[in-house]
Parts: structure tokens; sequence; C-alpha cells
């Protein structure tokens, strides 16, 4: 482990994993590089959340509830080593209530920033409540911004719960 900065790496696994970011797994969009300062391999920079958050229909990216990320070969190979497991276990928790607060506050004032924005959006590509590949399970019923809001902060905060008790346990 001693190639990989270890830090960038459980950073960018809570980020992909709170998000259950279905590209994670390197589907695509999965970045990495060498710093030749420290000689070091670094995970990053995040990108490409489009079917994260519960905005995917497929491999239970849907569900708030199941690690994701965490189960790839690749990053489960790291898991099993006992130092990058307890790392990430207290990263986590450093970060949690942070994590919490931009999901529940900071997140439901850009919501209300962007309202303006959304109306002009959504009165030129009227597709609320209208199938888009790849939507989950009841976009029909999401015909406002403000529920497609109201699912995205509701599908976080059960995201942050299940993994809050799911990271205490590994």
């Amino acid at each position: 482990m001693s190639d990989f900065d270890i830090d960038s790496f459980i950073d960018w696994w809570i980020v992909n994993e709170i998000t259950k970011n279905n590209d994670s797994v390197l589907f695509a969009s999965c970045y990495m590089y060498y710093d030749n300062k420290d000689k070091k391999f670094h995970m990053g920079p995040l990108w490409d959340f489009d079917i994260g958050m519960g905005n995917v229909n497929y491999n239970d990216c849907d569900k708030p509830e199941g690690f994701w990320v965490k189960n790839a070969s690749w990053i489960a190979q790291m898991f099993k080593n006992e130092e990058f497991k307890n790392k990430a276990k207290e990263r986590w928790n450093s970060k949690k209530t942070e994590l919490t607060t931009f999901f529940t506050t900071t997140a439901q004032t850009q919501f209300t920033e962007l309202s303006a924005d959304a109306k002009v959006n959504f009165d030129r590509w009227q597709i609320l409540g209208t199938y888009i590949w790849p939507n989950a399970v009841g976009y029909q019923n999401r015909t406002t911004y403000e529920a497609e809001c109201k699912y995205l902060t509701d599908w976080m905060q059960k995201r942050i719960n299940w993994m809050d008790s799911a990271v205490s346990g590994l």
C-alpha cells in the first residue's frame, strides 16, 4: 500500500460510496494520477455523478442501502487491509456530520437558489414525470422540481443513515 496515497483513496471512496455512484466501480470516469513528488498514486479527481444519488434503475444503485464501491473487486482488496479499513472508518466518523449538513441544509439552499433556473429548464425541456434513462422507480410521481429535490434529499438522508451503521460494522 506504500505506493498509494491512502487518504485520497479513502476520500474518493467515501464520496462515491455515499452517492452510490454507479460509474465508480470502474465502469467509467474513474481517474487516478501519479505524483512524482511523493512517488504515489492518488485517486481523483471526482467526476461524473449523473447516475448516482438514486438516479439510476439498475445494479441496486437506486436503493440507499448496500455497499456499491466497497464491493468492487479493486477496492475490496484494499478493505482486506486492516489499516486501510480502520482509516476509512475514522475518516467517515470525522466527516459524517459535515456530509449530513451538506445534504440537508446546504443542498436546500442551493435548491432554492436554482429554482428560477430550474423553471426555465423544465419549461423548455418538459421531462418532469417522464422516463429519461435511467431514472429510478417513481419518476412518474416526481412531476415538479420540488419533488425531485425532495427525492434527492430523502434518498441521501437514508443513504447517510445506512452508511453510518454499515461503516461502523466494518
